[in-house]
């Protein structure tokens, strides 16, 4: 099954001599929706499961945006989608983008902005940074840090930029690549 709104990810696991196991996912390659397959009548478990999990989708978010704004993400997505190695995936809050399996950046989307998020890690209880903690060049001084504690104790850390322009983008892409080249 082939389907681009399937509400769950699908994970290949391999196992090799010498205790090697190796973990992809499986990403779908479809334009096709799981909805074509299912009818009002149809009382299967794939009916069911789709009416009971919501399964967001880039257009829930672009819908929130203002014109000007629509067309800020347009051209953010548009440079984006060129990198290698690189894919977006949608989730309730926001839309990210990775490398491989991990994530460079989130974007939440406002009507008048579009706030990115670049990930810096985790610090321990006593200030000790983990070892791929991030630090963003920001010359420009746009980027805003902020924090929260996990149950654990330890502390994540991120930036904050907002995008409202079509002439921040560049700029933008440069700090999200830096992001992206650590990973």
């Amino acid at each position: 099954m082939n389907f681009k709104d399937i509400p769950f990810e699908l994970w290949e696991i391999k196992r090799f001599a010498g205790d090697i196991i190796s973990i992809d996912q499986v990403r779908a390659t479809s334009k096709e929706s799981i909805e074509q397959i299912t009818t009002a009548q149809d009382s299967s478990v794939i009916t069911q499961v789709s009416s009971e999990i919501q399964v967001y989708r880039d257009e829930d978010h672009v819908a929130k945006l203002s014109p000007a704004m629509r067309e800020v993400w347009d051209e953010l997505r548009a440079n984006l989608e060129d990198w290698p190695e690189g894919s977006f995936y949608t989730r309730q809050p926001y839309i990210g983008f990775r490398r491989g399996n991990k994530s460079a950046c989130f974007i939440h989307f406002r009507k008048d902005a579009l706030r990115v998020d670049i990930s810096r890690g985790e610090k321990t209880e006593d200030g000790e940074r983990a070892s791929n903690f991030f630090d963003l060049d920001d010359y420009k001084k746009l980027a805003i840090e902020k924090s929260w504690t996990f149950r654990s104790g330890k502390t994540g850390h991120k930036y904050a930029i907002s995008l409202k322009k079509t002439e921040d983008i560049t700029y933008m892409l440069q700090l999200i690549e830096q992001k992206y080249k650590s990973i």
